[in-house]
């Protein structure tokens, strides 16, 4: 229904017909359109069955009050039982409590079966933090080498809910209580009311289990909805296995959303700088840029910065907030607008390294140009 740029995929397996382990499968992703499937671990042949997934364009976004992000990742890292390897992935949102993160293999580059898993990066053990997670492949017991694939991954607030373009959705994180296909079926009521079934997507957070799981749904009301940790059969026929955190995000309908306007832009985002290294602690003075918004009318570009001190050769501890003129005052409501050149508050002093956000907002019918940014320090 929509063209995508860099379209971001997941996707959850409901399981109400097959009694063989599955996992969900994405190829052949293109702007508008992408092959889904379920695969065995052995490639063995299933039975028809559900599947729910979200599309979302790559990027950071803020829409309707709800943080989302979403990215890709290139690896060949693999997790499996013989021990749990991971890449790092960082949040560009400023998240103020650990998101939850949804996540699928994109390709098929390597026809053997595989998953994804996610966790801490101080321990399998843990679901992601607030700042960064853990990232890989899931090889489970039955691989522990694989060729290059994407994976997308879907950071949400956790838990939130409300209304979004229309459709009431919520954001959970579940106890740590989540077992195995043998031990049954772990059921988490709504907070939200709902007169029909929900959809959801459901993904494990860590990996507490030596063997390796992933997250099946096993039940469905307008009240609850129930996961499983999957297993393969590889090695053992048991399906049984210990308690893991989970997370869902439920939408009372299926929705199609655009936050463009009638000529088809966004009317609003953001973009995040990398960090810059002024090389000794500055007294970082002004900030200025170029901007066209000549043609585009209530358009506007406000940035704010953070800062921080070095540590070792990369940033140390960030300041708390985004902040504009009011300096880090604890919240991030205020904003540098002027492209002429504004000053730095002195909070910032004696930092070395900075970086800036941007928000760029547009009518939707024409967008604002952001064209140079400049920092002044010494």
């Amino acid at each position: 229904q929509h063209s995508y740029t860099n379209p971001v995929i997941v996707a959850s397996y409901y399981e109400s017909q097959n009694t063989l382990p599955a996992s969900v499968r994405i190829q052949n992703t293109s702007s508008d359109s992408f092959d889904i499937r379920l695969q065995h671990p052995s490639n063995a042949d299933l039975e028809t069955d559900l599947i729910t997934y979200f599309v979302i364009e790559e990027g950071v976004w803020s829409i309707d009050g709800a943080l989302i992000e979403a990215h890709t990742h290139d690896t060949t890292t693999v997790g499996s039982s013989s021990g749990w390897n991971y890449d790092v992935q960082t949040y560009q949102h400023s998240f103020s409590s650990a998101p939850i993160v949804l996540h699928q293999v994109q390709t098929n580059n390597d026809t053997s079966w595989i998953t994804s898993y996610v966790r801490s990066t101080g321990s399998n053990q843990n679901p992601p933090g607030v700042t960064d997670f853990g990232i890989g492949l899931n090889g489970a017991e039955v691989t522990n080498s694989h060729g290059s694939e994407t994976i997308g991954w879907i950071a949400f607030e956790e838990g939130t809910s409300g209304t979004f373009a229309g459709v009431d959705f919520e954001t959970v994180q579940t106890p740590d209580a989540v077992q195995g296909h043998d031990n049954g079926c772990y059921t988490f009521n709504y907070t939200q009311s709902y007169t029909a079934e929900p959809l959801v997507l459901g993904f494990q957070q860590e990996m507490d289990g030596v063997n390796g799981g992933w997250s099946v749904q096993c039940s469905n009301s307008t009240t609850q909805v129930g996961f499983h940790s999957e297993e393969d059969q590889e090695n053992d026929s048991e399906r049984i296995h210990i308690d893991e955190t989970f997370a869902y995000v439920a939408f009372s309908e299926s929705f199609d959303y655009s936050t463009g306007g009638s000529g088809g832009f966004p009317t609003s985002g953001q973009l995040i700088s990398s960090a810059f290294n002024t090389n000794d602690p500055s007294a970082i003075q002004l900030i200025a840029w170029d901007q066209d918004i000549t043609s585009c009318n209530n358009c506007s570009v406000q940035f704010q910065i953070q800062t921080a001190p070095d540590a070792g050769g990369v940033p140390g501890t960030w300041t708390g907030t985004w902040s504009g003129p009011d300096g880090d005052d604890g919240d991030e409501t205020d904003f540098y607008t002027k492209a002429t050149g504004e000053r730095i508050h002195p909070d910032h002093n004696f930092d070395q390294w900075v970086r800036y956000r941007v928000t760029l907002t547009g009518d939707g019918s024409t967008s604002p140009i952001l064209e140079e940014v400049r920092l002044n320090y010494k």
